[in-house]
């Protein structure tokens, strides 16, 4: 069986930005009272952002599924895309504070030789402004993502994931 690392992140303090981490609290069945329950085929991460401190984890891991809000699209629109290790400019100080998808990626290639599949998948937001609610289009897209996480969890032959209320 794989091992399944699912991480969700964003700001729950912003609105649709938070998309991620409640998609992940879901994921996980955490019901904003007991902690998350985790298996030993997947575990679920919520986090504000992607950090160096990761690295070592994901390149534990045999797939990660990453979880993020976007301001790209028509909002509610949910993008899927897989990821490939991307090293940043030169000069950025990105890999010791804030990185991007590819640049975690990256950073857990060259710091462990392993960088494993990774699907990324976004949900465009409509209000980041602060407070902790998800836009109706953002909400209305939710159970989609997490449909379509449970689907990857499933194919990868782990049991799937029980989805929180």
């Amino acid at each position: 069986m794989s091992h399944i690392l699912i991480i969700g992140y964003g700001n729950p303090l912003r609105g649709d930005d938070g998309v991620g981490i409640r998609a992940a609290e879901l994921l996980a069945g955490w019901d904003g009272v007991s902690p998350p329950q985790q298996t030993d085929e997947s575990e679920v991460i919520a986090c504000q952002q992607l950090n160096i401190e990761l690295t070592a984890t994901i390149s534990a891991v045999d797939r990660l599924i990453l979880i993020d809000a976007s301001a790209t699209d028509e909002p509610g629109t949910l993008t899927e895309q897989t990821l490939t290790p991307t090293i940043p400019n030169q000069g950025s100080n990105s890999l010791s504070h804030h990185l991007d998808a590819s640049g975690l990626l990256a950073a857990a290639q060259i710091l462990y030789g392993k960088a494993p599949p990774t699907t990324l998948f976004t949900i465009s937001g409509r209000d980041f402004d602060y407070g902790e609610k998800l836009s109706p289009p953002v909400a209305a897209a939710l159970p989609g993502l997490l449909a379509r996480v449970q689907q990857l969890v499933a194919a990868a032959g782990t049991p799937p994931v029980e989805t929180g209320g």
